[in-house]
């Protein structure tokens, strides 16, 4: 159970409550501005897009990771180009091991891809073909 006083909710931004699972809690999401009851939420998850400023996260997925290196990698690539720039993002480990790094953009569109593998001869079995590693939380997400 989340216990809503001691989280810092910030002007402008939308946060709903969430299950275990990250779905929403009721079942969607408003998109408009909303007061939810988090009395009974487990989590609470930010709403990225317009409604809290046009936020927007890099969702690390490194699960899929199959060298382990990859975020490591990412972070070492930013600081060469630009030492400040991670200084000016929220960097947030997720529950399952992976990272959104979440800032704020002028231009916002829905989710994007930006990185996968093919599966594995394991996953394959299963009927999976890709594994996104890297994908853009924004409008809707």
């Amino acid at each position: 159970m989340i216990d809503i006083s001691k989280i810092q909710f910030t002007e402008g931004l939308q946060f709903i409550p969430v299950r275990e699972n990250k779905r929403p809690i009721p079942h969607g999401w408003q998109s408009t501005k909303a007061d939810y009851d988090f009395s009974n939420a487990p989590n609470v998850g930010l709403v990225c897009g317009k409604l809290s400023g046009n936020f927007e996260a890099l969702d690390f997925d490194l699960k899929y990771d199959l060298t382990g290196k990859l975020c490591q990698e990412y972070t070492a690539l930013v600081k060469a180009i630009e030492p400040t720039l991670l200084d000016k993002m929220v960097v947030q480990k997720t529950p399952s091991g992976g990272y959104h790094f979440v800032y704020r953009c002028s231009f916002i569109e829905g989710n994007q891809k930006i990185a996968n593998r093919h599966a594995t001869e394991e996953e394959k079995v299963i009927d999976e073909k890709v594994k996104v590693l890297i994908e853009t939380r924004g409008e809707g997400g």
